[in-house]
């Protein structure tokens, strides 16, 4: 056997990240989203580093923070109840890690004056740790490290370099591995190795990520240097690492690559010191001291259940398993991390890779298998390939340079499969490339033939928000006719390596009309962290990312089940088209100023959903998922290179009042502000809404309320309530081409004002505050008639007197039932008073296509302008009430 290069090839991380920013920039381009606006400088507390990010089990360190807008903080909040904390200064306290806490990372958040803060991760870990010294920018002053240590530093400058020394011994294999990017620094470290003899043996970069790992047997007895930079020369107090140096075990992959709960799954690990049972894969090279040999291991091991899979034990004593809703991850060595952020069968979001196995959650009804070598096809059909049965969850590698593998099934005219093939979102450096062909028995010395080359998964709506593209593909295929198929993979760069840890996962499904999802929480712009600060007696706003995959296009509802004290929180529904939904949390005026978590759940059907939307959910059977917590780490001004995560927690804290709070009316149209069934909203409609605002005292300032395009061809509208008025009217626009369903969106309100985190100064800068409404619901449904109205632009209606105004109808659809024209005061003023004192309603047969609305002023009718006024022409279909909708300019005159 060839000998396997012993880091991933380094070439995949360039790829992905080029394909990754690629992919974004489109979808960013085509992702329904919040208008461009001017971005909120309310203060709100930000994390950006802890020093140092790690301590041991059972042990005390004393950390400092770094960040913005941290004023106040006075304590801080982990996500394991282990942690004991005080603090000793400003922005300084001392963590005392309890014996119970689990070795891995963990979330830490600073609670201050301007709320709870964004996550960092704090490393919990099983070696002795070590501060570097400085300085240590050049060999001479390298810090010593001992073997089987950890070195915790900084590069603290863009012209920063750190230098470590250890002794090794000659031919005993040495791991460095270098933590920044998965404990959310933003160092891109590459690691530099020199000899005894002071020369350069190697360097690494990109390995796990843009973390670099180096495996070396060294050549001789001796000190080695180590060097650490950053490879884009940036530094800062927040370009802080984890040095570890090690010659335990190493896991890099394993066959198969998936597994079910509560099962024994025999698997092949592959790796370096893997213990007692290892077999060497390849001889070692005395020449390449940066290869050592590539072992492997057999092991069948018990997975926990998948009702109880949080730091699971396994049946192996010398094996740890801890696993979340996607899957396990398994560590030779004790020290695991956080699970992977994911949910059942929907392994779609890969944000941070980590140290142990990753194995890959498998459907309760697909049996994970591995490929059974020869299987590289050639030009014959009846050349050797895999034969297997639909439906699959088959995993395998590109062992030697040039590996094919050809899996061949039979299927049946007219079945629907997924075929997914997984690489990334399984931790492997592979780029699997992969064709479907169709077989003809019949004529074994023909070749096949090509049927489909599937596309790269774009991004799924989130954008820059949540970015989940993956260079992994997708298909969804319908058979053509009854026969034999076949999928041939190979490596994109199959002709330059070969190596067992080149894994891919091919899974195919059939179409079920399940109610495939999942849901996380994302960040109310691209720009910032995932925290969320409520003012007491007003509001804050966060989005929930939304994702469908196998076909499902239904509704999701989302729902807070636990709240701070003091907070509520409206239930909200993902539309067909939308991908990102706004949550608007709501605290009142005598809330607690507190931190408390919030949980949420997604459902695709819900209590009374047929009663209060008749015909508007999926067919099949209702699924609830977790919504899972998670925000961007990094958020920059250039939204297509930011980097999210899962979080263990999606906490909120309740603080002062902003200076304006902002509400929209109706919230549902044509019913109660929570009871119902709203009325359904025709596309080709102009809604009014009738914006209200509060300002605190002295505030003078236009607030600007801007819609968001919360689908797919829904332009942006605003209005302006002026500084001396407290009321406005803005009319949405929803195009005939917007995908009708159930939609939940928000209006978001701009304000500018003088503002100082110094009460007493006498200069005070403008800032920009952001306020959102409360969330408003529209049931779209395609429009049965359209309308115009004679006269058109302004109108007047004496006061006692009455006013005609013909309607001209354009039925759609095909539909010939009647239609009511009443005027719909939902938006104005006070609309109780408007429906007393302007009556009228006229109903068109179903033979007509015109009518005429006679309105009725009463003789104490308020004389003026009725801005929010509407008309609505009402059909009744399939027994839901759908209202076209127009505004009207009217006005009442003496």
């Amino acid at each position: 056997m060839t000998p396997p290069p012993r880091d991933p090839p380094s070439g995949r991380g360039c790829l992905l990240r080029l394909a990754a920013v690629a992919l974004t920039v489109a979808a960013i381009l085509a992702t329904p989203s919040p208008p461009a606006a001017a971005q909120s400088q309310w203060p709100q507390a930000r994390l950006t580093g802890v020093h140092p990010p790690s301590a041991t089990r059972g042990s005390s360190v004393v950390v400092t923070l770094t960040g913005s807008d941290l004023e106040g903080v006075d304590s801080l909040r982990f996500s394991h109840p282990g942690f004991q904390v005080e603090k000793t200064a400003d922005l300084t306290f001392k963590i005392t890690v309890g014996t119970d806490v689990p070795l891995g990372r963990h979330d830490l958040r600073a609670v201050g004056t301007y709320g709870v803060t964004n996550p960092r991760v704090f490393t919990v870990g099983a070696r002795p740790e070590l501060v570097e010294r400085e300085p240590n920018d050049t060999v001479e002053l390298a810090t010593p490290v001992p073997m089987n240590a950890v070195a915790l530093g900084t590069i603290g400058q863009p012209t920063d370099l750190d230098h470590y020394v250890f002794e090794a011994t000659k031919k005993r294999r040495v791991t460095l591995t270098l933590e920044a990017d998965r404990i959310d620094s933003p160092l891109d470290a590459s690691l530099r190795l020199f000899g005894p003899d002071g020369q350069p043996l190697a360097e690494v970069h990109d390995t796990i990520g843009p973390d670099p790992v180096l495996h070396v047997v060294p050549p001789h007895d001796g000190l080695y240097i180590v060097q650490v930079r950053d490879v884009t020369f940036a530094g800062s107090p927040g370009h802080y690492y984890r040095l570890v140096l090690h010659d335990g075990p190493v896991i890099d992959a394993a066959l198969p690559a998936s597994a079910r709960p509560g099962e024994t799954v025999e698997l092949t690990l592959f790796g370096l010191g893997l213990g007692e049972g290892s077999r060497p894969l390849n001889d070692p090279n005395p020449a390449d001291f940066h290869s050592p040999p590539l072992e492997a291991r057999s092991l069948k091991l018990i997975l926990p259940p998948e009702t109880a899979r949080d730091a699971t034990q396994l049946a192996i004593p010398t094996l740890t398993a801890v696993g979340d809703r996607s899957g396990f991850l398994v560590d030779l060595d004790g020290e695991t991390t956080a699970p992977k952020p994911a949910t059942p069968g929907h392994p779609l979001v890969r944000t941070r890779p980590h140290d142990p196995l990753f194995l890959a959650l498998a459907d309760p009804e697909l049996l994970p298998i591995a490929e059974v070598e020869p299987n590289d096809g050639g030009p014959k059909a009846s050349d050797p390939v895999q034969t297997a049965t639909l439906p699959l969850d088959l995993s395998g590698a590109f062992q030697t340079p040039g590996d094919r593998d050809v899996i061949r099934f039979d299927a049946r005219k007219d079945q629907v499969w997924w075929i997914e093939c997984q690489a990334e979102r399984i931790d492997s450096p592979a780029l699997p490339s992969w064709v479907l062909q169709r077989i003809d028995p019949a004529q074994p010395d023909q070749p096949a033939r090509d049927l489909a080359v599937p596309p790269d998964s774009l991004d799924l709506g989130a954008g820059a928000r949540w970015p989940s593209a993956t260079v992994d593909t997708t298909l969804r295929w319908v058979v053509p006719e009854d026969g034999v198929y076949q999928i041939a993979l190979t490596d994109q760069m199959g002709s330059t390596r070969g190596d067992p840890r080149l894994r891919w996962r091919l899974v195919i499904r059939p179409e079920t009309g399940r109610h495939e999802f999942a849901a996380f929480v994302a960040p109310a712009s691209p720009t910032i962290h995932d925290a969320v600060t409520i003012p007491a007696g007003g509001k804050e706003i966060a989005y929930v990312h939304v994702q469908r995959r196998m076909g499902f296009a239904g509704a999701v509802r989302i729902e807070a089940v636990e709240l701070p004290a003091g907070v509520t929180c409206r239930p909200v529904v993902a539309g067909p088209t939308q991908s990102l939904v706004p949550l608007v949390f709501e605290a009142a005026a005598d809330a607690p100023r507190a931190v408390g978590p919030i949980r949420l759940n997604a459902s695709s059907r819900w209590p009374n959903d047929e009663t209060t939307h008749p015909g508007r959910l999926a067919a099949g059977e209702g699924v609830t998922r977790r919504v899972i917590p998670g925000g961007l780490i990094r958020p920059t001004p250039n939204p297509p290179f930011g980097a999210a995560r899962v979080s263990r927690e999606f906490p909120a804290a309740v603080r002062d009042p902003k200076p304006a709070v902002v509400s929209a009316r109706p919230r549902r149209p044509g019913g109660g502000p929570e009871d119902g069934p709203p009325l359904a909203i025709a596309v080709g409609s102009i809604l009014p809404y009738r914006i209200e605002t509060r300002r605190a005292e002295g505030i003078a300032a236009p607030i600007v309320v801007a819609s968001e395009s919360f689908a797919p061809n829904l332009p942006a509208a605003n209005v302006t309530v002026p500084p001396d008025q407290t009321q406005g009217v803005l009319a949405l626009p929803i195009p005939s081409n917007v995908t009708p369903g159930l939609y939940s969106f928000a209006f978001n309100a701009t304000l500018t004002i003088p503002f100082s985190k110094d009460t007493n100064a006498a200069q005070k800068p403008n800032i920009n505050v952001i306020v959102p409404t409360e969330t408003l619901e529209l049931d779209l449904r395609p429009a049965v008639v359209t309308l115009a109205l004679e006269p058109a632009g302004a109108l007047e209606l004496k006061r006692g007197g009455t006013l005609q105004i013909k309607a001209n109808l354009t039925r759609q659809n095909n539909f010939a039932g009647p239609v009511t024209l009443e005027p719909m005061p939902d938006a104005t003023a006070d609309p109780a008073a408007v429906a007393q004192t302007l009556t009228g309603s006229v109903m068109i047969p179903g033979d007509a296509s015109q009518g005429v609305l006679t309105l009725s002023a009463a003789a104490e009718a308020p004389e003026g302008p009725l801005p929010g006024l509407a008309l609505r022409a009402v059909a009744e279909v399939d027994g839901v009430k759908v209202a076209f909708v127009l505004p009207v300019d009217l006005k009442i005159v003496p």
